[in-house]
């Protein structure tokens, strides 16, 4: 069995980000929406069509109460079929466990949702999506060719062999979702494993950085699990356990493409520094530090530097 890049265009995770993209979460850490793609969208509504922003004042209300809310952007890529994901989200909001067919690892992905204050936040966003794929949402997909065309050709060809370095001989599954109302950053869930649901932007390039990203933190985050402190462990939610995550997956991806694709270094630092604009971090400062690894802890270097396969003194 080999490794594959699959690229399925989804109306239902097209939806479902689109809405999100009504409730101007960019300033969010969770938050990763093209405020373009809703002013494009909405210019073509026709003005009988209430925009899914009439909904805003409630969302936030219910978003803020949400302790969960950062998996919120994972519920439309927990499976690929339309139907178990819709299943998936009614578990939420009837706070009843989820089908069986939803896999441990993506119950464990949207757990953080399973309380009364993420019930009531997922059946606002259900309804709200409902309505909007009922009233014009629908009909514009219907008009409209699929997006995503070339994308598979186009990360299997830079993709695939980057697997190899990451994962070794373990064949990976990998199914792309791009959704116009994603831009700067992704969604990803691992359902099994070796597989990964990743939601992209339908921009290549973009779409590119988004997939290696996620699937070198699929990595880089296991190795970190031996380098967070004890304190942070128990909160892996935390604003600083997530931003020591996140350093070390920009980082590897970072040296990984320093080393085996060197003309995709430059483009990626220009998409990395949009990424760290959404962190704690100085992006100028962050994009200087990724060569010399100091956004890591020292402890740690050798570890990324082994998943790489890199042996080079820096």
């Amino acid at each position: 069995m080999k490794s594959t890049v699959t690229v399925v265009s989804a109306a239902h995770v097209r939806a479902y980000y689109h809405v999100l993209a009504h409730f101007d979460l960019g300033a969010d850490p969770a938050g990763c929406l093209n405020a373009a793609w809703t002013r494009a969208a909405d210019s073509l509504r026709p003005p009988s069509r209430m925009s899914p922003a009439r909904s805003f004042g409630r969302f936030h209300a219910r978003y803020r109460k949400a302790g969960g809310r950062a998996a919120l952007g994972l519920l439309p890529i927990v499976a690929r079929d339309e139907t178990l994901c819709e299943s998936a989200l009614k578990s939420l909001i009837d706070l009843e466990g989820p089908p069986p067919q939803i896999t441990p690892l993506a119950r464990r992905a949207i757990a953080p949702l399973a309380d009364g204050a993420g019930s009531k936040l997922v059946e606002l966003l259900t309804s709200v999506i409902a309505t909007e794929r009922n009233t014009y949402l629908d009909a514009y997909f219907r008009a409209n060719p699929p997006i995503g065309a070339g994308m598979e050709s186009y990360l299997s060809d830079r993709v695939l062999k980057l697997v190899t370095v990451l994962f070794g001989s373990a064949p990976q599954q990998i199914v792309v979702f791009p959704a116009e109302a994603l831009s700067t950053r992704s969604f990803s869930v691992n359902p099994t494993s070796g597989t990964h649901h990743i939601a992209v932007s339908p921009v290549l390039h973009n779409a590119f950085y988004q997939v290696l990203f996620a699937l070198v933190q699929h990595r880089t985050n296991r190795i970190m699990r031996h380098h967070i402190p004890a304190e942070l462990k128990a909160n892996p939610a935390s604003p600083i356990t997530r931003q020591m995550r996140f350093d070390a997956a920009m980082t590897a991806t970072f040296h990984l493409l320093l080393r085996r694709r060197s003309a995709e270094v430059e483009p990626f630092k220009v998409w990395a520094r949009d990424q760290f604009r959404l962190s704690a971090r100085s992006p100028d400062a962050a994009i200087e530090a990724l060569h010399a690894m100091v956004l890591l802890p020292d402890e740690a270097v050798p570890d990324i530097r082994t998943l790489l396969g890199d042996t080079i003194e820096l």
